[in-house]
């Protein structure tokens, strides 16, 4: 994440032209100033950032579609007016008229919306609390401590989310909850078996997406996610159906006898998650799920996890993405030179931020930063500028100003994403991290430089 918000930065002062590909939402709004759409094989140019694209995009889909409907009813009407009249000697020359202007009318497509996918799981059946339990883990090399003393407890329902640098720690600490990496030190318990001493009990209902690929990649799509239930004890029939199940509602089906190496990025990583659902997991662990997934695919994946969380499936992700935290994740954990110097509630979080800065987008043109009293403002174009609100200051008070001068407001959102500041406060001083921060018990997881054109794909 600190790389990330580093290389943000340096792009923005980047004098030259850019052109960026990018799935991450919250990194497009940051840099650049257009967006280059694929859609249909035409390319499509929008102004702004991914959520001006969004917000321009759907007004597009709005007036095609109406425009479409309009047309359809338009054509309807001519064709019965042809086929009532064309018979009659009256009104024949209407009725030709009418077929040869519907032989010249250019037909409109419909506006092209992806279907979303859905998922179904099974109700969780009763399950122990806390769900996981893990304490006092401990994992080095050579004397070197990695983790530290770290403890984490989660109870049945929880979604919760690791957020750190790289090389913090993340993916160990899942490493360690699903015995892929041995601990040096500390216990950790899954459903109230120990994995040292229960590991075939506690693995049965765990589910793992790692960061990496790790399947065959001369393997056919199906087969990978075949064999895997069957390394959970899962009859071939069962096998069958469940891994049909998924492939069709990941969209894999089709691709269902191709090598995985003919699959695309965002393919794999979908192939991944297919694997580790084949047994209808009640803990699943996610290492970075999203990454190389384009931003549609993204958030469909959010509202599935959503969806079997709701169904009582236990959650557990890192991300380096922070929209992906605050939009997915109820708890953080944020982890920081082996140990974890954070562990609340989003909400909570949340309340310790001081200072936010929000965009405004203007239907008229502003040609200085409106004056604001209490408030500091900034002006980034002729459309467009920036209010700083201070903790405890009152939105209110900034449109009944912006109202008060005139100013049409046609949308508005966080400059950052709101976790950024908290991240980078905590882990971006490089000091040691001193302790876990314990919470209450609720915190149990149940501006462009000018130069080149900046755009992004």
């Amino acid at each position: 994440l600190d790389a990330i918000l580093w290389l943000e930065d340096w792009l923005r002062n980047y004098p030259g032209t850019l052109l960026l590909i990018s799935h991450d939402r919250d990194f497009l709004d940051a840099v650049v100033e257009h967006i280059v759409h694929f859609e249909n094989r035409t390319l499509h140019l929008y102004r702004g950032g991914f959520s001006q694209f969004e917000r321009t995009r759907a007004e597009r889909l709005a007036q095609q579609q109406s425009a479409f409907e309009k047309q359809q009813a338009e054509r309807e009407h001519m064709q019965s007016y042809i086929a009532r009249f064309r018979a009659k000697a009256s009104k024949a020359k209407q009725a030709q008229s009418r077929l040869k202007a519907l032989e010249r009318m250019e037909e409109l497509s419909p506006a092209h919306i992806d279907p979303p996918f859905s998922f179904s799981f099974r109700e969780a059946s009763n399950q122990s609390t806390p769900l996981l339990d893990l304490h006092q883990g401990t994992l080095g090399y050579d004397g070197t401590a990695i983790l530290e003393q770290v403890k984490l407890q989660l109870a049945p329902g929880a979604r919760i989310g690791l957020l750190g640098p790289n090389g913090a720690g993340k993916s160990t600490t899942i490493g360690i909850l699903c015995s892929l990496v041995r601990k040096t030190g500390g216990e950790v318990e899954i459903f109230g078996h120990n994995i040292d001493t229960h590991f075939s009990r506690a693995k049965k209902e765990v589910g793992i997406v790692p960061q990496e690929f790790n399947f065959s990649q001369f393997e056919k799509v199906q087969d990978i996610v075949l064999q895997q239930g069957g390394f959970y004890g899962l009859p071939r029939s069962v096998a069958m159906v469940q891994t049909e199940k998924y492939l069709k509602k990941l969209g894999l089906w089709d691709k269902r006898n191709t090598p995985a190496r003919m699959l695309s990025g965002g393919m794999k990583r979908r192939l991944m998650i297919a694997r580790a659902l084949v047994h209808e997991p009640k803990l699943l662990i996610l290492d970075e799920p999203t990454a190389g997934v384009d931003i549609e695919l993204r958030r469909s994946m959010w509202e599935f996890l959503r969806e079997i969380n709701a169904q009582g499936t236990t959650i557990i992700l890192t991300t380096h993405y922070l929209e992906e935290a605050e939009s997915l994740c109820r708890h953080v954990a944020i982890i920081d030179q082996g140990k974890i110097v954070k562990n609340t509630t989003i909400r909570s979080l949340l309340k310790e931020l001081n200072r936010e800065v929000f965009i405004f987008d203007c239907a008229n043109s502003v040609w200085e930063a409106p004056h604001i009293e209490g408030f500091e403002t900034r002006l980034l174009d002729e459309h467009s500028f920036e209010v700083d609100l201070e903790k405890g200051q009152s939105l209110n008070r900034v449109f009944d100003a912006l109202t008060a001068q005139g100013l049409d407001i046609v949308s508005m959102r966080n400059k950052a994403n709101r976790l950024e500041e908290l991240f980078v406060a905590m882990t971006g001083n490089g000091e040691p991290a001193e302790s876990v921060t314990e919470e209450t018990e609720e915190n149990t997881a149940s501006e462009p430089a000018t130069g080149g054109d900046r755009r992004g794909v």
